[in-house]
């Protein structure tokens, strides 16, 4: 990945003096800083917590069943107590299975409403750094480059844009 930046980099670089401008952007603070960024994560919230509150509900239920099975777990028969404890771990399998369909459907979820989202972005973010006059842009949080001494950070003007060229999407 580094070898194929520096190969870009110098490839670049011919008899004119070398000088190219890095920008920089933090795709996940403009997603969310964006006017339908913050309407996919009212959405997302909301899911999650309707989700949240019916794993709540699950775990109650499984606790009150141990404790019933704790109480009365002595006077049962051994075969009586190993049906009570499968019921238990059944229960609790069901629980770890819909906590796991729960995050799956979070995350698709968030992948379905961002997607449109940030391929607009990406538009935008092309003009920006044309008019900001950037050669190149790196995502932050991926970014391999550590130091460039002529870099922007284009987030602010990115956000900006978006919201003007999509204010009620």
């Amino acid at each position: 990945m580094y070898l194929s930046i520096l190969t870009l980099l110098f490839s670049l670089h011919s008899t004119q003096v070398f000088s190219m401008v890095v920008g920089t952007i933090d795709m996940q603070k403009t997603l969310f800083s964006t006017k339908e960024g913050q309407k996919i994560r009212k959405k997302l919230e909301a899911s999650f917590n309707k989700k949240k509150t019916a794993l709540k509900k699950q775990e109650n239920k499984l606790k009150k069943a141990k404790e019933g099975f704790d109480k009365k777990s002595r006077l049962l028969s051994a075969d009586a107590r190993r049906k009570e404890e499968k019921k238990l771990q059944k229960m609790l399998l069901d629980l770890e299975g819909k906590r796991r369909q729960y995050e799956s459907e979070i995350r698709k979820m968030e992948a379905d409403l961002t997607g449109p989202v940030v391929k607009r972005i990406y538009g935008v973010v092309a003009e920006v750094a044309k008019k900001r006059k950037v050669d190149v842009v790196f995502e932050k949080g991926s970014s391999p480059v550590i130091y460039a001494a002529n870099k922007k950070d284009i987030t602010g003007d990115v956000t900006k844009l978006h919201n003007k060229k999509y204010p009620g999407k």
